[in-house]
């Protein structure tokens, strides 16, 4: 799973070593800090250069299905991609452009 905060892109799959915690993961240490600073440092990320998410917490799954709960009760803003740190929004950007090819003529014909 994807989620796109304000703060950062994570990557969220199954832990297969345990399947009571998610492997979190992210392009950049902070972006899981940030998302998950209330339950830093049990969950700091760990630097793992091999992998194609250099960073990542193993984590509880009710500790990230709380996190991402309280993620939605904070939302503040009537505009996501005006509302995020400013590195992210040239990625979200893009993002949302790719997107936008799903609205598409062809593509809702096709669903």
């Amino acid at each position: 799973m994807w989620i796109f905060t304000q703060h950062g892109l994570l990557s969220i799959v199954e832990n297969t070593d345990d399947k009571n915690t998610l492997l979190v993961r992210a392009r950049q240490s902070h972006h899981i800090t940030e998302n998950f600073k209330a339950y830093i440092p049990q969950y700091l990320p760990k630097y793992s250069p091999e992998r194609d998410y250099h960073w990542r917490s193993v984590i509880a799954r009710d500790v990230v299905a709380k996190r991402l709960s309280e993620i939605i009760f904070e939302i503040d803003y009537p505009n996501f991609k005006n509302s995020v740190d400013k590195e992210l929004k040239p990625v979200y950007g893009e993002v949302w452009g790719v997107g936008m090819r799903l609205q598409q003529d062809k593509f809702a014909r096709s669903t």
